[in-house]
């Protein structure tokens, strides 16, 4: 029979799983070339809008904005993050015992 690792495992695991993702970002992600040049672009461009000359409900707006973008991309990525485990687990399952050493 085989085990359901989403539904309410998935959540339960949610929280610990995000601690994870936390560590290895900041050990092994923010490490990386790529990421550190998208960050800094990122950077740039977060400091050419706080320059912007605009009104203070555009303003608003922006970073209304961004915010909801922000928080949806960081749920998506945790959601993503927590389906690799969980594939992982299917992964281990399939191999039946098999010794990984």
């Amino acid at each position: 029979m085989k085990k359901e690792y989403g539904g309410e495992i998935g959540k339960r695991m949610y929280p610990v799983m995000q601690r994870f993702r936390e560590r290895a970002r900041a050990e092994f992600i923010l490490l990386q070339p790529k990421l550190r040049e998208e960050m800094e672009e990122a950077a740039k461009a977060s400091d050419h809008y706080a320059q912007l000359r605009l009104e203070l409900d555009q303003r608003h707006c922006i970073d209304e904005m961004i915010e909801k973008i922000t928080s949806a991309y960081e749920c998506e990525l945790n959601w993503t993050y927590m389906a690799g485990i969980l594939d992982c687990l299917r992964f281990l399952e399939e191999m039946d015992g098999v010794d990984l050493s």
